[in-house]
Protein backbone atom coordinates (compact mmCIF):
# COMPACT_ATOMS: atom_id res chain seq x y z
CA UNK A 1 0.00 0.00 0.00
CA UNK A 2 2.84 2.39 0.75
CA UNK A 3 4.31 1.86 -2.74
CA UNK A 4 0.92 2.60 -4.28
CA UNK A 5 0.35 5.71 -2.16
CA UNK A 6 3.77 7.06 -3.11
CA UNK A 7 3.48 6.27 -6.82
CA UNK A 8 0.02 7.83 -7.11
CA UNK A 9 0.56 10.85 -4.86
CA UNK A 10 -0.62 13.96 -6.68
CA UNK A 11 -2.35 12.15 -9.53
CA UNK A 12 -5.97 13.24 -9.65
CA UNK A 13 -7.42 10.60 -11.97
CA UNK A 14 -6.06 7.31 -10.68
CA UNK A 15 -6.68 5.37 -13.87
CA UNK A 16 -5.31 5.48 -17.45
CA UNK A 17 -7.97 8.05 -18.26
CA UNK A 18 -7.70 11.69 -19.29
CA UNK A 19 -9.65 14.54 -17.72
CA UNK A 20 -11.52 14.96 -21.01
CA UNK A 21 -12.66 11.33 -20.93
CA UNK A 22 -13.69 11.56 -17.29
CA UNK A 23 -15.85 14.57 -18.05
CA UNK A 24 -17.24 12.84 -21.17
CA UNK A 25 -18.48 10.02 -18.95
CA UNK A 26 -20.20 12.68 -16.86
CA UNK A 27 -21.88 14.18 -19.92
CA UNK A 28 -23.08 10.77 -21.06
CA UNK A 29 -24.48 10.05 -17.60
CA UNK A 30 -26.16 13.47 -17.56
CA UNK A 31 -27.76 12.75 -20.93
CA UNK A 32 -29.26 9.63 -19.36
CA UNK A 33 -30.80 11.82 -16.63
CA UNK A 34 -28.43 10.53 -13.98
CA UNK A 35 -26.33 13.61 -13.13
CA UNK A 36 -28.28 16.65 -12.02
CA UNK A 37 -28.99 18.50 -8.75
CA UNK A 38 -30.53 16.11 -6.23
CA UNK A 39 -28.71 13.07 -7.56
CA UNK A 40 -26.66 11.06 -5.03
CA UNK A 41 -23.53 9.23 -6.19
CA UNK A 42 -21.52 6.56 -4.38
CA UNK A 43 -17.93 6.17 -5.57
CA UNK A 44 -16.30 2.95 -4.37
CA UNK A 45 -12.49 2.93 -4.14
CA UNK A 46 -12.71 6.66 -4.84
CA UNK A 47 -8.98 7.34 -4.63
CA UNK A 48 -8.36 11.05 -4.26
CA UNK A 49 -11.96 11.92 -5.05
CA UNK A 50 -11.58 13.62 -8.42
CA UNK A 51 -14.66 12.07 -10.03
CA UNK A 52 -17.00 12.90 -7.18
CA UNK A 53 -15.71 16.41 -6.54
CA UNK A 54 -15.50 17.42 -10.19
CA UNK A 55 -18.98 16.17 -10.92
CA UNK A 56 -20.35 17.78 -7.76
CA UNK A 57 -18.93 21.07 -9.03
CA UNK A 58 -20.16 20.62 -12.61
CA UNK A 59 -23.59 19.05 -12.04
CA UNK A 60 -24.57 20.02 -8.50
CA UNK A 61 -24.81 16.44 -7.27
CA UNK A 62 -24.02 15.14 -3.79
CA UNK A 63 -22.35 11.93 -2.82
CA UNK A 64 -20.05 9.67 -0.87
CA UNK A 65 -16.60 8.34 -1.66
CA UNK A 66 -15.04 5.36 0.11
CA UNK A 67 -11.39 4.29 -0.01
CA UNK A 68 -9.13 2.09 2.07
CA UNK A 69 -6.27 4.61 2.03
CA UNK A 70 -6.30 7.33 4.68
CA UNK A 71 -3.80 9.32 2.60
CA UNK A 72 -6.13 9.29 -0.41
CA UNK A 73 -9.16 10.22 1.68
CA UNK A 74 -7.28 13.20 3.12
CA UNK A 75 -6.30 14.26 -0.41
CA UNK A 76 -9.93 13.89 -1.51
CA UNK A 77 -11.14 16.13 1.31
CA UNK A 78 -8.57 18.74 0.34
CA UNK A 79 -9.60 18.55 -3.32
CA UNK A 80 -13.28 18.98 -2.42
CA UNK A 81 -12.41 22.09 -0.45
CA UNK A 82 -10.36 23.46 -3.38
CA UNK A 83 -13.33 23.02 -5.71
CA UNK A 84 -15.81 24.51 -3.23
CA UNK A 85 -17.90 21.34 -2.88
CA UNK A 86 -16.97 20.20 0.64
CA UNK A 87 -20.59 20.60 1.75
CA UNK A 88 -21.83 18.37 -1.10
CA UNK A 89 -19.56 15.37 -0.65
CA UNK A 90 -18.20 13.15 2.09
CA UNK A 91 -15.28 10.74 2.07
CA UNK A 92 -14.98 7.66 4.26
CA UNK A 93 -11.83 5.68 5.01
CA UNK A 94 -12.31 1.96 5.48
CA UNK A 95 -12.76 -1.43 3.86
CA UNK A 96 -14.63 -0.55 0.68
CA UNK A 97 -16.67 -3.75 0.32
CA UNK A 98 -17.76 -3.76 3.95
CA UNK A 99 -18.61 -0.06 3.89
CA UNK A 100 -20.64 -0.46 0.69
CA UNK A 101 -22.94 -2.96 2.34
CA UNK A 102 -24.20 -0.22 4.67
CA UNK A 103 -24.52 2.45 1.98
CA UNK A 104 -27.75 2.27 -0.01
CA UNK A 105 -30.27 4.42 -1.84
CA UNK A 106 -27.92 6.01 -4.39
CA UNK A 107 -28.85 7.08 -7.92
CA UNK A 108 -25.40 6.36 -9.36
CA UNK A 109 -22.76 3.92 -8.12
CA UNK A 110 -19.26 3.98 -9.58
CA UNK A 111 -16.17 1.85 -9.17
CA UNK A 112 -13.36 2.72 -11.54
CA UNK A 113 -10.43 0.37 -11.65
CA UNK A 114 -11.05 -1.58 -8.44
CA UNK A 115 -13.64 -4.14 -9.45
CA UNK A 116 -11.94 -6.80 -7.35
CA UNK A 117 -13.06 -5.22 -4.07
CA UNK A 118 -15.90 -7.72 -3.74
CA UNK A 119 -13.65 -10.68 -4.56
CA UNK A 120 -14.46 -10.72 -8.28
CA UNK A 121 -15.95 -8.42 -10.91
CA UNK A 122 -19.25 -10.30 -10.77
CA UNK A 123 -19.44 -10.04 -6.97
CA UNK A 124 -18.60 -6.34 -7.07
CA UNK A 125 -21.34 -5.73 -9.65
CA UNK A 126 -23.83 -7.29 -7.22
CA UNK A 127 -22.47 -5.12 -4.42
CA UNK A 128 -22.93 -2.04 -6.58
CA UNK A 129 -26.48 -2.98 -7.56
CA UNK A 130 -27.49 -3.34 -3.90
CA UNK A 131 -26.37 0.26 -3.26
CA UNK A 132 -28.80 1.62 -5.85
CA UNK A 133 -32.27 2.86 -4.98
CA UNK A 134 -34.48 -0.20 -4.51
CA UNK A 135 -31.44 -2.25 -5.50
CA UNK A 136 -32.02 -1.55 -9.19
CA UNK A 137 -33.00 2.03 -10.10
CA UNK A 138 -30.11 4.11 -11.36
CA UNK A 139 -26.80 3.86 -13.16
CA UNK A 140 -23.62 1.84 -12.59
CA UNK A 141 -20.27 3.16 -13.81
CA UNK A 142 -17.70 0.38 -14.05
CA UNK A 143 -14.03 0.95 -14.88
CA UNK A 144 -12.36 -2.23 -16.11
CA UNK A 145 -9.30 -3.34 -18.07
CA UNK A 146 -9.73 -5.70 -21.00
CA UNK A 147 -7.54 -7.47 -23.53
CA UNK A 148 -7.11 -5.63 -26.81
CA UNK A 149 -5.39 -8.77 -28.01
CA UNK A 150 -5.30 -11.75 -25.74
CA UNK A 151 -1.87 -13.22 -24.97
CA UNK A 152 -1.27 -16.90 -24.48
CA UNK A 153 -1.68 -18.30 -20.96
CA UNK A 154 2.05 -18.49 -20.31
CA UNK A 155 2.53 -14.83 -21.22
CA UNK A 156 -0.41 -13.74 -19.08
CA UNK A 157 0.94 -15.62 -16.08
CA UNK A 158 4.37 -14.08 -16.63
CA UNK A 159 2.69 -10.70 -16.35
CA UNK A 160 1.09 -11.77 -13.06
CA UNK A 161 -2.42 -12.19 -14.47
CA UNK A 162 -4.34 -15.37 -13.79
CA UNK A 163 -6.64 -16.80 -16.48
CA UNK A 164 -9.97 -15.00 -16.32
CA UNK A 165 -8.68 -12.01 -14.35
CA UNK A 166 -8.83 -9.86 -17.49
CA UNK A 167 -11.42 -10.45 -20.22
CA UNK A 168 -11.83 -9.45 -23.83
CA UNK A 169 -14.47 -6.83 -24.62
CA UNK A 170 -16.97 -9.45 -25.89
CA UNK A 171 -16.41 -11.56 -22.76
CA UNK A 172 -16.83 -8.48 -20.58
CA UNK A 173 -20.12 -7.75 -22.32
CA UNK A 174 -21.28 -11.30 -21.57
CA UNK A 175 -20.32 -10.85 -17.91
CA UNK A 176 -22.46 -7.71 -17.70
CA UNK A 177 -25.33 -9.49 -19.43
CA UNK A 178 -25.16 -12.47 -17.05
CA UNK A 179 -25.22 -10.02 -14.13
CA UNK A 180 -28.55 -8.68 -15.39
CA UNK A 181 -27.13 -5.41 -16.67
CA UNK A 182 -27.64 -3.50 -19.90
CA UNK A 183 -24.61 -1.84 -21.48
CA UNK A 184 -25.75 1.68 -22.39
CA UNK A 185 -22.50 3.35 -23.39
CA UNK A 186 -18.75 3.23 -22.87
CA UNK A 187 -15.70 5.49 -22.97
CA UNK A 188 -12.40 3.76 -23.69
CA UNK A 189 -8.86 4.99 -23.22
CA UNK A 190 -6.00 4.70 -25.73
CA UNK A 191 -2.27 3.93 -25.60
CA UNK A 192 -1.49 7.58 -24.87
CA UNK A 193 -3.68 7.35 -21.76
CA UNK A 194 -1.86 4.21 -20.65
CA UNK A 195 1.56 5.74 -21.31
CA UNK A 196 0.83 8.90 -19.32
CA UNK A 197 -0.61 6.90 -16.41
CA UNK A 198 2.20 4.35 -16.26
CA UNK A 199 5.10 6.78 -16.66
CA UNK A 200 3.68 9.10 -13.99
CA UNK A 201 4.18 6.29 -11.49
CA UNK A 202 7.72 5.63 -12.64
CA UNK A 203 8.66 9.29 -12.25
CA UNK A 204 7.07 9.52 -8.80
CA UNK A 205 8.90 6.46 -7.47
CA UNK A 206 12.24 7.58 -8.90
CA UNK A 207 11.76 11.03 -7.35
CA UNK A 208 10.97 9.42 -4.01
CA UNK A 209 14.04 7.16 -4.26
CA UNK A 210 16.27 10.18 -4.88
CA UNK A 211 14.82 11.91 -1.83
CA UNK A 212 14.82 8.80 0.40
CA UNK A 213 17.82 6.64 -0.61
CA UNK A 214 18.25 5.19 2.88
CA UNK A 215 14.60 4.33 3.50
CA UNK A 216 14.13 0.66 4.53
CA UNK A 217 11.82 0.13 1.53
CA UNK A 218 14.09 1.80 -1.03
CA UNK A 219 15.75 -1.35 -2.38
CA UNK A 220 12.43 -3.17 -2.71
CA UNK A 221 10.76 -0.21 -4.41
CA UNK A 222 13.68 0.14 -6.84
CA UNK A 223 13.31 -3.49 -7.85
CA UNK A 224 9.53 -3.26 -8.15
CA UNK A 225 9.56 -0.19 -10.38
CA UNK A 226 12.12 -1.73 -12.74
CA UNK A 227 10.02 -4.91 -12.99
CA UNK A 228 6.96 -2.74 -13.60
CA UNK A 229 8.64 -0.90 -16.49
CA UNK A 230 9.85 -4.10 -18.16
CA UNK A 231 6.40 -5.71 -17.90
CA UNK A 232 4.60 -2.67 -19.26
CA UNK A 233 6.94 -2.30 -22.25
CA UNK A 234 6.54 -5.98 -23.10
CA UNK A 235 2.75 -5.91 -22.95
CA UNK A 236 2.11 -2.34 -24.09
CA UNK A 237 -0.84 -2.40 -26.46
CA UNK A 238 -2.31 -5.64 -25.12
CA UNK A 239 -4.47 -3.87 -22.55
CA UNK A 240 -7.45 -1.63 -23.00
CA UNK A 241 -9.32 0.15 -20.24
CA UNK A 242 -12.65 1.89 -20.15
CA UNK A 243 -15.66 3.04 -18.21
CA UNK A 244 -18.89 1.20 -18.96
CA UNK A 245 -22.29 2.77 -18.27
CA UNK A 246 -24.72 0.08 -17.12
CA UNK A 247 -28.32 -0.16 -16.00
CA UNK A 248 -30.19 -3.04 -14.38
CA UNK A 249 -32.35 -4.82 -16.94
CA UNK A 250 -36.08 -4.26 -16.68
Amino acid sequence: MRFFEISEAGIRIMNPFSEARLMLVGELARALGCLQPGIRLLDLACGQGELLSRWAQRYGITGTGVDISQAFVEAALQRAAELGVASQVEFIQGDVAQSAQNLTGYDVVSCLGAMDIGGSTAATLNLMKKALKDGRDGLLLVGEPFWNREPNTQAALAFGIKPGDVLTLPALYELFDQAGLQLLNMVLTDEEGWDRYQTYHWARIHQWLQENPDDPDAAQFRMEIEDWKRSYLIYRGHFGWGVFLLRVKE
